[in-house]
């Protein structure tokens, strides 16, 4: 990707590489998220339950055959949703 491809505000957190084998690498540092959206977040019980209800589900080693093929069939939908 070329430094001209980024958007203003990520070329302003651009670090140049120290290495001298590579002069050519850059990398960008993310901006903090907004504390706007931090402050009107989601209560920290409502928080709790979704980790409790996350921490109930089975590990992978624990599903059945079908609970598998379900796991499967929503990771392989995020993948495509994401890529395009």
């Amino acid at each position: 990707m070329k430094i001209d491809d980024l958007h203003p505000i990520l070329r302003k957190s651009l670090i140049k590489g120290s290495d001298s084998k590579h002069p050519h690498i850059s990398f960008v540092i993310p901006v903090s998220p907004p504390l706007e959206m931090v402050k009107q977040g989601i209560s920290i019980s409502l928080l709790n339950d979704a980790q409790n209800a996350l921490n109930r589900l089975p590990a992978y080693d624990e599903m059945d055959e079908l609970d598998k093929l379900i796991n499967y069939l929503f990771v392989r939908r995020e993948a495509v949703q994401s890529s395009r």
